[in-house]
């Protein structure tokens, strides 16, 4: 058995970089008739938004980058009981 190579240089880009628009309209039907699917991609997450976002203290600066992050993991580190090395 053969198999035949393709050179990139010549192979054509497909219209729409590939993107088939019946089976994007079918997928997009098949989701919207989902009840599960609506509730986690569209309700779900909002309400995520709303009950984090809606906290007090959120315009508090955390530090910039991964600031906060390092500095909180040096506060942990300083904080824990020394571990023994391995050599």
């Amino acid at each position: 058995m053969t198999t035949q190579s393709i050179d990139p240089a010549t192979r054509r880009v497909p219209p729409l970089g590939g993107l088939n628009l019946t089976v994007l309209g079918i997928e997009l039907k098949r989701m919207l008739r989902n009840r599960r699917t609506i509730i986690f991609t569209l309700i779900f997450p909002a309400a995520l938004l709303l009950v984090f976002g809606g906290q007090e203290g959120w315009q508090d600066p955390a530090g910039s980058g991964n600031v906060a992050a390092r500095s909180a993991a040096a506060a942990q580190r300083s904080a824990s009981p020394a571990r023994p090395t391995r050599a």
